[in-house]
């Protein structure tokens, strides 16, 4: 169906400029509508119900006070949802450093008071480990065509998986990083929260901190994990912070190496090249923070980065 027949269907008279917005990895297309009323942004995607995960969790963190683009109409058979137009500034696009740590400290802020909320949706043991046997047959065997014994595969990403089960879980965005934080006015707006879930603490503030779209200074970095450990990790969870930053490397680790995965298919399956740029720098990450971990560091370097 035609974007104008869909927006006719909606009871909305745009003006003649019905602007395609760029999309990331997503598959969903978003459309910026001008009407006389206002400006909105259509998603349109897969038909869905009531249950679909994008609405369940857009009213569990409204409910919560965390700043979302408003859904102001769903239509399910449609596949559509109109929705606030919150414009184009991304956290990513921010350049001044002292402004952005003003969003880093409320991105933090959201985090103290989502991380609070509760799903039965949650990462599970085989849900990350499906995610590390992406990268092995999209990283290791197709982009770098390697052949590792999959045995050597599957004790490494048990042994990182197993601990991160270990560690206290909390909602999480599971996404959570400077293209998906976006900027009205002077609010922090967090966009693409459909596969929000409970899962190990650290998730998030690792997703947000190795950030391969945004040039965090090494100083920055340091100081937005400090930050999470006063405000969220050590209140909330009760972590030394010694058992905080093993549990954010451990995550750091499955993040980082599932990211991999991510890159190498949107390049080989999706055919998006533009992903491949940050596989340099992940690497050398992996590589520093698996020297963390002696006892999977060389199995790490066997399967990931030689």
């Amino acid at each position: 169906m035609d974007i104008k027949d869909i927006i006719s269907k909606l009871g909305i008279s745009p003006l003649d400029e019905v602007e395609l917005l760029a999309g990331d990895a997503s598959t969903r297309k978003y459309y910026r509508v001008r009407t006389e009323l206002g400006s909105y942004v259509l998603m349109l995607g897969d038909t869905y119900d009531v249950s679909d995960p994008n609405i369940i969790n857009y009213n569990i963190l409204k409910k919560a006070g965390i700043r979302v683009p408003e859904f102001f109409k769903l239509e399910p058979h449609l596949g559509v949802i109109l929705q606030e137009d919150i414009g184009s500034l991304h956290l990513q696009d921010i350049t001044d450093q002292n402004n952005i740590m003003r969003y880093y400290q409320d991105a933090i802020k959201n985090m103290q008071t989502y991380h609070r909320c509760s799903s039965q949706v949650s990462f599970t043991k085989e849900k990350f480990i499906s995610e590390l046997n992406m990268t092995y047959e999209y990283y290791v065997r197709s982009y770098m065509k390697k052949d590792i014994d999959k045995e050597l595969v599957l004790l490494v990403n048990n042994s990182v998986v197993d601990s991160m089960m270990s560690q206290p879980f909390a909602y999480l965005h599971r996404d959570y990083h400077s293209r998906n934080l976006m900027i009205k006015g002077d609010e922090l707006v967090v966009i693409d929260f459909q596969d929000a879930r409970m899962g190990p603490y650290p998730y998030d503030i690792v997703s947000l901190t190795i950030d391969p779209y945004i040039n965090l200074d090494k100083n920055s970095r340091e100081l937005i994990v400090a930050k999470y450990y006063d405000l969220v990790a050590a209140p909330l969870f009760k972590v030394s912070k010694d058992e905080y930053m093993k549990d954010y490397y451990i995550s750091y680790l499955q993040r980082g190496i599932k990211m991999l995965g991510t890159f190498s298919y949107q390049s080989i399956v999706r055919k998006k090249d533009n992903y491949l740029k940050y596989i340099p720098t992940l690497l050398e990450d992996i590589k520093l923070v698996s020297k963390k971990f002696p006892e999977w560091s060389d199995l790490i370097k066997e399967v990931y980065l030689n």
